[in-house]
């Protein structure tokens, strides 16, 4: 006789969705097998200077929103993926990763057509 546990959830893992910023449709999911060991956000000002200080008898101007810095820590293994069949290995999130700090082909196209026009 076997036993099933139909009412206990599956644990789900973690990943990252990227999602249009017009629409707020995802574009791309990064699946991972576990959890970020750690996440940091950080916001530094965008102001008129460089170094974000200026002259302390000067008002600080901001120029724009802050600058706002993502930091995860995650672990990316080929081994621990039984239930699915992995012959890329860690290939396949390490590549959609890079995508997200490349620009599309199309992003590239419309900004050297920008200036023409």
């Amino acid at each position: 006789m076997t036993i099933t546990y139909a009412d206990i959830p599956k644990p789900i893992s973690a990943g990252l969705i990227v999602l249009d910023p017009l629409r707020g449709t995802p574009l791309r999911v990064i699946g991972m097998q576990f959890n970020p060991d750690s996440l940091q956000r950080s916001l530094a000002p965008l102001a008129t200077q460089a170094d974000g200080q200026g002259d302390r008898s000067e008002a600080l101007r901001l120029i724009g929103p802050a600058v706002q810095t993502w930091k995860a820590e995650v672990e990316l293994d080929s081994t621990d993926r039984f239930d699915v069949p992995a012959p890329e290995g860690i290939r396949p999130q390490l590549a959609l990763l890079e995508l997200l700090i490349e620009p599309s082909s199309v992003r590239l196209i419309a900004n050297q057509a920008a200036p023409a026009a």
